[in-house]
C-alpha cells in the first residue's frame, strides 16, 4: 500500500516545490535587499567606504553598515532575506510551516515604499501553500492509506455471507433434528440441500430458491423456539420444567408453572 501510494504523493510533493520556486524567484524581484551584497560593502578606490556601506571600525577594518543603513537599506536579516535563491526558499518553507511568517511578513512590508507588496505577498502565499497544498498533501498520504469503495464493498458481503452462513448452519442443525423426528414417527423426510461452498464461492443462484425459502419458513423459526431453551437458567437448583417433549404426561411442576407464568401465557 505504501509503494502504491508513493506516485501520488510525488506529484503533490512536486506541485508543492514547484509553487515554492515560483515564490522564490518572485520574491528576489520585489524584496531584494542590495545594501546588504558583498560587494556594495568594498571599498573605492580611493579607500573611502561608499555611502550605503560608511561605517569603519579602523582605518584598515573594512567597511560595514550601520544600524541606520541596515535598517533603511535592508529590514531583512542576513540569514533570512531574498538576497539569493537560497535563502529565498529556505524563507518561503519558514512560512508554509508557519514559524514566524508574521515576522517575515513585517519586514517585507518595511522593505518596499508601500505596505502593499509584502502584505499580498505573504498573505496569499501562506494561503495557498499552507490551507491549500500542504494540507492537499497531508490528505493524499491519508487518501491513499484508506480502504477504497471496492475494499469496503468486499468487506461488507463478506461480512454478510458469514452471516447467512451462520445463518443457515443454525437452521440446517433444526432441519436435522426435525429430520431425525421424522424418521422416528415413520413421515416422509424433508430434503434440502445448503450448498453453503457454492455460497462461499458468491454462487448466489445455487442457494437463492430452495435455502431461502427454508430460511424465510415462519414454521421453522417457531420450531427453533421449540427446540432451544432459554440460553439462561436461573433455575438450576429445581428440576426441569414437565412436562415436557421427553415426558408430555408428565404431572406439572414449579418450574413449568413459572415459565408459563414468565410467557404471559395467563395474559
Amino acid at each position: 500500500k505504501a509503494f502504491a501510494s508513493f506516485k501520488a504523493i510525488l506529484h503533490v510533493l512536486f506541485v508543492l516545490v514547484f509553487f515554492h520556486v515560483l515564490g522564490a524567484l518572485l520574491g528576489m524581484q520585489i524584496f531584494r535587499c542590495d545594501a546588504r551584497l558583498p560587494d556594495l560593502c568594498e571599498t573605492l578606490p580611493n579607500g573611502d567606504c561608499p555611502d550605503t556601506c560608511s561605517l569603519r571600525l579602523r582605518p584598515d577594518s573594512p567597511c560595514v553598515f550601520t544600524d541606520d543603513q541596515m535598517w533603511d537599506n535592508c529590514a531583512f536579516d542576513d540569514y533570512r532575506s531574498f538576497n539569493t535563491f537560497y535563502e529565498s526558499l529556505v524563507l518561503l518553507l519558514f512560512v508554509t510551516t508557519g514559524e514566524n511568517w508574521v515576522d517575515a511578513m513585517q519586514t517585507a512590508m518595511r522593505q518596499t515604499p508601500t505596505i502593499w507588496p509584502g502584505l499580498v505577498f505573504f498573505i496569499v502565499f501562506y494561503i495557498v501553500s499552507f490551507y491549500m497544498l500542504f494540507n492537499l498533501f497531508i490528505g493524499v498520504i491519508l487518501q491513499e492509506f484508506e480502504l477504497t469503495d471496492e475494499q469496503k464493498e468486499n468487506l461488507q458481503v463478506g461480512q454478510f455471507r458469514v452471516k447467512r452462513i451462520r445463518q443457515i448452519l443454525k437452521k440446517q442443525e433444526i432441519l436435522e433434528q426435525q429430520q431425525e423426528k421424522y424418521r422416528r414417527d415413520g413421515k416422509e423426510v424433508p430434503q434440502i440441500d445448503f450448498n453453503i461452498a457454492a455460497f462461499l464461492a458468491g454462487d448466489a443462484e445455487a442457494i437463492t430458491d430452495e435455502v431461502a425459502e427454508f430460511m424465510d419458513d415462519p414454521a421453522f423459526d417457531q420450531k427453533e423456539d421449540e427446540l432451544y431453551d432459554p440460553p439462561v437458567d436461573i433455575f438450576v437448583c429445581l428440576p426441569r420444567p414437565l412436562p415436557d417433549k421427553m415426558l408430555p404426561t408428565a404431572k406439572r411442576n414449579l418450574r413449568w408453572w413459572v415459565h408459563y407464568i414468565v410467557e404471559g401465557r395467563p395474559f
